[in-house]
C-alpha cells in the first residue's frame, strides 16, 4: 500500500467544476476575453496548460498574477464544491491503514482548509499551496523535507500535465486522474506512472502493494 500520498485539490479530490466555470466567466468579463467560453474550453481540454493559455489569448507571463486573483475570487464559491464521488471511501480506507495524506495545490491553502472545515474532513496531515502554478516541484520537495519522507516512498495524485512534469523533475511517483482539468489523451502523452479513469481504479492502485 502507498503510505505517503500527496493529493492535488481541484479536479482530483474535489469536483469544483461549478466554481471553475464561474472563475472563467469572471475573467472573460473582467478582461474582455471572448475566447473564454464553454465550447472553447472543452475543445482545448487535451492541451497542456501553457498551450491552453495561448489558445485563449492569455499572456503566459500573466498566469501567476491571474492565478493569485483567482484564489481570492474562488473563496466565495467554496460552498458549491463537493468531494469527488468515491473519494471519501478512498480517504477512509487509507486512514484506517495509517497512510499519511497531504494536500498540495496551486489553490490557496486557506480556501482548501475552509472547504475541509465546512465538510468536517480531517484526514490530512497538512495542506500546502504552490506559489508558482508551474513549479509545484518546489513545494513538493519542501513537504518531503519537512516530514522526512524519502522520494521513493511518496506518491502524488493529480489531474494535470504540469503535475506529471513537476514530479518528473524531482523523481517521485505520479498518479494521474482523468476526471479533472486535463484529458486522458493529454495525460497519457506525458507518461504518468499510472493513469486512473475512475475512483475505483485509484482505490485499487493506492491500496495495492
Amino acid at each position: 500500500m502507498k503510505k505517503n500520498i500527496i493529493f492535488d485539490f481541484d479536479g482530483t479530490l474535489v469536483d469544483s467544476s461549478s466554481a471553475i466555470n464561474k472563475l472563467y466567466a469572471y475573467f472573460a468579463k473582467k478582461y474582455n476575453i471572448s475566447s473564454i467560453n464553454p465550447k472553447t474550453l472543452e475543445s482545448i481540454k487535451a492541451l497542456p496548460l501553457i498551450e491552453k493559455m495561448k489558445k485563449l489569448g492569455v499572456p503566459v507571463q500573466n498566469l501567476n498574477s491571474m492565478s493569485e486573483e483567482a484564489k481570492n475570487v474562488y473563496s466565495s464559491y467554496i460552498s458549491e464544491i463537493r468531494l469527488k464521488e468515491g473519494m471519501s471511501d478512498i480517504l477512509k480506507a487509507l486512514k484506517e491503514r495509517h497512510a499519511d495524506m497531504f494536500i498540495l495545490s496551486s489553490n490557496a491553502a486557506d480556501n482548501i482548509k475552509k472547504f475541509l472545515n465546512l465538510n468536517n474532513i480531517s484526514f490530512f496531515k497538512a495542506v500546502y499551496s504552490a506559489e508558482d502554478i508551474l513549479k509545484k516541484d518546489i513545494e513538493i520537495s519542501q513537504l518531503l523535507k519537512n516530514y522526512s519522507i524519502k522520494k521513493e516512498n511518496a506518491t502524488y495524485v493529480g489531474d494535470e500535465v504540469q503535475d506529471i512534469n513537476a514530479c518528473a523533475r524531482i523523481g517521485i511517483r505520479i498518479i494521474s486522474v482523468s476526471w479533472g482539468n486535463d484529458s486522458a489523451e493529454a495525460l497519457k502523452e506525458y507518461n504518468p506512472d499510472y493513469l486512473c479513469n475512475t475512483t475505483e481504479d485509484l482505490f485499487k492502485y493506492l491500496l495495492s502493494d
